[in-house]
């Protein structure tokens, strides 16, 4: 198990501090998950505001500015 594998790892090198997360560390798979899920947003918003000033330019043209 995990804690029995940190005890092993604390007795390698005893001049390490034994540190305990508290918090849910996340997996790499969640991770992963979370960078595509930005890569997305953030490819999302680049076309979307690409598609905007489409439409602003082709507006312009049809009022003739």
């Amino acid at each position: 198990s995990d804690e029995e594998n940190a005890a092993e790892d604390a007795d390698d090198d005893p001049a390490q501090p034994r540190f305990i997360a508290h918090v849910p560390v996340p997996t790499q798979k969640q991770v992963e998950e979370a960078l595509v899920m930005r890569k997305k947003a953030e490819l999302l918003q680049q076309y979307a505001s690409l598609e905007l000033l489409k439409e602003v330019e082709e507006t312009k043209s049809l009022i003739g500015k």
